[in-house]
């Protein structure tokens, strides 16, 4: 699991705050992951309330931000395995993945909540 928090200005008194997890196991997250260790630019696009899109703004992901982005992944990669759901063990269900995934979440917001 790897936990990202996000603060967006789009109002300096009151920012939207908010934090979102991904999930190692899970091959849609490891696409995400996998970018986040090679791409130079994170891409946000932007949508009305109406739904409409709004524009795009791009942050410069600097080699130095791949460089612990690689680290960190790599890190988790290896607490997923050592927990034994990896795809070589034969235990990895998605359902079961999910499952575990959930409750190590559940844990973790509880030990470790967002401080805004």
């Amino acid at each position: 699991m790897i936990r990202f928090e996000v603060v967006i200005y789009d109002r300096l008194d009151q920012p939207l705050e908010f934090d979102n997890f991904l999930n190692i196991g899970d091959k849609s997250c490891r696409y995400m992951l996998d970018a986040l260790m090679i791409q130079e630019w994170i891409v946000f696009h932007w949508y009305g309330e109406d739904f409409k899109y709004r524009g795009s703004t791009g942050v410069h992901w600097r080699e130095e931000r791949r460089i612990d982005s690689k680290d960190i992944i790599r890190r988790a990669e290896k607490c997923f395995e050592i927990g034994g759901w990896n795809e070589r063990s034969g235990n990895n269900s998605d359902s079961k993945n999910e499952r575990i995934f959930n409750r190590v979440k559940s844990k973790f917001i509880k030990m470790f909540p967002m401080e805004y």
